[in-house]
C-alpha cells in the first residue's frame, strides 16, 4: 500500500520473509517485529530513504520492493524530518547528498539529533568525497556509498545497517539489565549487613550467590565494553591494522586467550600474511609451517579448525563476508589440564566478534579499490593534457 501525506510518499508494504532472512536474524536476543498474516511470517523494520524523485527513487524503489522492510520515500530534507520530529523513528535513514532544501550533510546532523539511535547511510557521488568525510566527523554515518552504485553492494550495506541496530539495541539492552543487576547486588548487600547476627548461614548462601553473579556480570561489562570499542572504531576512519589490533585485544579478554592473530592471502593467493597479532610473543614458538598448512586448509574449507600445537590449544576461524573467505582468524591458549583448552564456549565467544573482523577487511578493501581508482584517474588526465 503506498500512500503521500503532505509530499512524504510512504510505502508500507510489508513482504515475506525469505528463509535467508529468518536464519540471519534468529540468533538476535532481541527479536525482530515479527507478526503473522494467514501464516506467513512478516518483519516490521522501517526504512527511511531521503531522495529526489525521479530515477533515485525509482531505483530504489524498484531494488528494495522484495525486501522485508516497511519503506518511506521523501523528496525534501525538511519534511523528512518533520516525518521524524513526529515521532517515526526508522531503523535505517538512507539520503543522498543532493536533496531539496538542505544537503544531505546538514539533514543527517538534524536527523542525528531527533533519532539518535537510527543508522546512517550516504549516497554520494565521488565529486562529494569532502561531504562524505564532513558526514562521518559530524553526523556519525555508518557507511558511505558512491554514485553509480551496484544493486547488491547497497542491499548488503542497508542489511549489515538493520543488523547493527539490532546489536546496538540489545547492547543498550544488555546495559540496563546490568545496571538493574547492580542495583539488586547491591540492595542484597544492604539487607544481608543489617541480618549478619541472626541469619549467618543466609548471608554464607548469598554471599556465594552474589559472587558468581559478580563475576558474570564483570564479564560481561567487558564484552559490551569490547563491542562497543569495536563498533566505534567501525564507525570511523583507521588502518586496517589498527582495527584489527583492537578486535584481537578484545577477543583476548573476552575469551581469556595467550594471543590472537589475523592472517590475509597475499594478492597471488598462494601466500598467507600475518597483518595483525595481540598477545604474548609466545606464537613464536609455534612452528610456522604448520600454521602455514592449517591456515590455508581453513580459508579452503570456510569450516572452522580445532587443534593442539607445542603446549597450545589452537581454534583457526575463518572470516567470511557474503559466503566468500576472506582470511582466518588464529586464537590460542596455553594449556596444560583438559579444562584449560578452548572448548565450545569459548568458540561462540569468539564466533560473535567475526563479523565486525570481516567488516573491517572488506571495509579497507574497499578503500584500496577506491585509491586505485583514484590514481588511474590522475593518470588518464596526465595523459590527456599532455
Amino acid at each position: 500500500m503506498i500512500t503521500e501525506i503532505n509530499n512524504i510518499i510512504i510505502n508500507r508494504r510489508i513482504h515475506s520473509v525469505n528463509p535467508y532472512f529468518l536464519i540471519l536474524y534468529s540468533n538476535l536476543a532481541e527479536p525482530l517485529r515479527f507478526f503473522t498474516v494467514n501464516g506467513v511470517f512478516l518483519m516490521k523494520y522501517s526504512i527511511l530513504f531521503v531522495v529526489d524523485e525521479g530515477r533515485v527513487y525509482q531505483a530504489l524503489d524498484r531494488l528494495f520492493a522484495d525486501e522485508p522492510f516497511e519503506l518511506f520515500f521523501v523528496a525534501d530534507g525538511s519534511k523528512a524530518l518533520e516525518l521524524l520530529n513526529h515521532g517515526e523513528h526508522p531503523a535505517v535513514i538512507v539520503t543522498d547528498q543532493q536533496i531539496p532544501g538542505m544537503t544531505g550533510v546538514e539533514f543527517l546532523r538534524l536527523a542525528k539529533e531527533l533519532s539518535p539511535e537510527s543508522v546512517r547511510l550516504m549516497l554520494a557521488a565521488y565529486a562529494d568525497i569532502n561531504s562524505v568525510i564532513e558526514a562521518i566527523n559530524s553526523s556519525g554515518i555508518y557507511r558511505y556509498i558512491l554514485k553509480p552504485w551496484n544493486d547488491l553492494d547497497l542491499k548488503q550495506a542497508v542489511d549489515d545497517a538493520v543488523v547493527y541496530y539490532s546489536m546496538a539495541h540489545e547492547n543498550r539492552k544488555l546495559t540496563d539489565e546490568i545496571a538493574k543487576k547492580n542495583f539488586l547486588l547491591k540492595e542484597i548487600n544492604d539487607q544481608l549487613e543489617n541480618k549478619i547476627a541472626e541469619r549467618t548461614k543466609a548471608l554464607k548462601d548469598a554471599y556465594d550467590e552474589n559472587i558468581v553473579l559478580t563475576r558474570e556480570l564483570q564479564a560481561r561489562v567487558i564484552e559490551l565494553e569490547g563491542r562497543d570499542r569495536i563498533l566505534r572504531q567501525l564507525l570511523t576512519i583507521h588502518e586496517l591494522e589498527e582495527t584489527l589490533d583492537i578486535a584481537l585485544e578484545v577477543i583476548c579478554q573476552v575469551a581469556a586467550l595467550d594471543w590472537a592473530a589475523v592472517y590475509l592471502p597475499e594478492e597471488n593467493r598462494s601466500d598467507f600474511k600475518r597483518v595483525a597479532f595481540y598477545g604474548r610473543d609466545s606464537e613464536d614458538k609455534s612452528d610456522l609451517a604448520v600454521i602455514g598448512e592449517r591456515v590455508r586448509q581453513v580459508f579452503d574449507s570456510s569450516e572452522y579448525l580445532l587443534g593442539n600445537e607445542n603446549n597450545f590449544s589452537m581454534l583457526l576461524m575463518p572470516v567470511i563476508r557474503n559466503r566468500k573467505c576472506l582470511g582466518v582468524v588464529i586464537a590460542a591458549r596455553c594449556w596444560e589440564y583438559l579444562e584449560n583448552a578452548i572448548n565450545r564456549d569459548d568458540m561462540v565467544k569468539i564466533e560473535q566478534f567475526m563479523a565486525h573482523i570481516a567488516i573491517a577487511v572488506t571495509d579497507a578493501q574497499v578503500d584500496i579499490d577506491l585509491s586505485a581508482w583514484d590514481e588511474s584517474l590522475d593518470d588518464i588526465l596526465q595523459n590527456y593534457f599532455k
